[in-house]
């Protein structure tokens, strides 16, 4: 609690150029972890973990369709 009180007032204190970093450091930080998630998604995982994970028809289609996205993007 202490540590969380200490980061608030660094940022009330430090304005908002600093806020503005930090807003745009874990934005990069969450768009890496979703890149490494399809990764494994689409590339690393075994075709039995797949085909345990993605039961249904839906969750297949939902899977195709992220794994498709992600070939695009490469």
């Amino acid at each position: 609690m202490k540590v969380f009180i200490l980061l608030v007032l660094l940022v009330l204190l430090s304005g908002c150029s600093t806020l503005s970093t930090v807003v745009n450091k874990g934005a990069e930080v969450n768009d890496k972890a979703l890149i490494g998630a399809e990764t494994t998604i689409c590339q690393g995982a075994s075709v039995g973990a797949v085909e345990r994970r993605y039961k249904t028809d839906e969750l297949k289609e939902s899977r195709q369709v992220i794994c498709d996205n992600y070939r695009m993007s490469k």
